[in-house]
């Protein structure tokens, strides 16, 4: 998988490294819901924006339909150069899809895989946190799933009523710098370590307009991405954690509509806190059904 994704990795290293924003601090706020009981069930599902049978097969997710021909062009909002993303399902099979994804600005292309089991989505080119975090990394942090679903499978949404939280694990592959604004420190992500991703769906549903069009009843979702880092100091070492709070809307059977970063920060072993104003957003501009 991690060979196969290589060309990916170039291709967001150069989305990357872009030129840094001089912002100031901004405060993170807690995630006290990681520990709390899920809500209690809407009072009705999210309806599918797909007309006639729902789609299905290995990779026909409700929140990330990877069907042949399948086609999302996104756009960034608030980075220090904007960037617009196509990605494009090629193929599919029994446990994988075929991508294409294009930087469309600068006429970039690489070829990746996503892994599909049972309608859930096991792994995806981890592309919208590149795109992201772009201001404050110089490449891309490359990763390796362990164990988890990057979009659980529509059993399991309407089982639990489409209210759901879920962790995924996965793996740093290389070292990446992080430069928070207005600070010198040398601050880098861990090698082998494990990166946790938890992600909360929201139980009622909200109405988002984007490019793309407006949609009254979208899936919100909460995400926490905790990312193992080592400061460089005079006298040492320093482990800490990269905490990175999402906010994402999808329809379902469209996909990912809009994910924007609420709150972002360095925290340390020693106490020390960097919080981070990084604002950035990207919202859906076209999209196109497969089959």
């Amino acid at each position: 998988m991690i060979e196969r994704l290589r060309p990916l990795f170039i291709l967001l290293a150069v989305l990357a490294a872009v030129g840094q924003t001089a912002c100031g601090p901004a405060s993170v706020q807690p995630t006290a819901w990681l520990a709390t009981a899920t809500a209690a069930p809407p009072t009705r599902l999210p309806p599918t924006a797909t007309p006639g049978p729902v789609p299905e097969g290995p990779c026909a997710n409700p929140l990330l339909p990877l069907l042949p021909g399948t086609t999302w062009t996104y756009a960034s909002i608030g980075t220090a150069r904007p960037s617009r993303v196509e990605i494009y399902v090629t193929s599919v099979s029994a446990s994988q899809a075929d991508l294409q994804i294009l930087e469309v600005n600068q006429g970039l292309a690489a070829q990746a895989t996503a892994g599909c089991a049972d309608g859930a989505i096991i792994d995806f080119p981890p592309v919208f946190f590149s795109l992201l975090l772009a201001d404050i990394m110089n490449a891309y942090v490359s990763t390796e799933t362990l164990y988890g679903a990057y979009a659980p499978s529509k059993g399991t949404l309407v089982k639990n009523n489409w209210v759901y939280l879920w962790n995924r694990v996965e793996l740093t592959q290389e070292g990446v710098k992080i430069t928070p604004p207005g600070s010198s420190d040398e601050i880098y992500t861990s090698v082998n370590r494990e990166v946790l991703v938890t992600t909360k769906i929201s139980p009622a549903p909200e109405s988002i307009a984007v490019p793309a069009g407006t949609y009254p009843q979208a899936v919100r979702a909460s995400q926490v991405v905790k990312v193992p880092v080592t400061r460089l100091t005079a006298t040492g070492n320093e482990d800490g954690v990269l905490t990175v709070e999402f906010s994402q809307w999808y329809e379902p059977y469209v996909g990912l509509l809009k994910m924007q970063v609420e709150n972002a920060g360095l925290s340390f072993d020693s106490g020390a806190n960097i919080p981070m104003a990084v604002k950035a957003a990207i919202a859906l501009t076209h999209f196109q059904p497969g089959k």
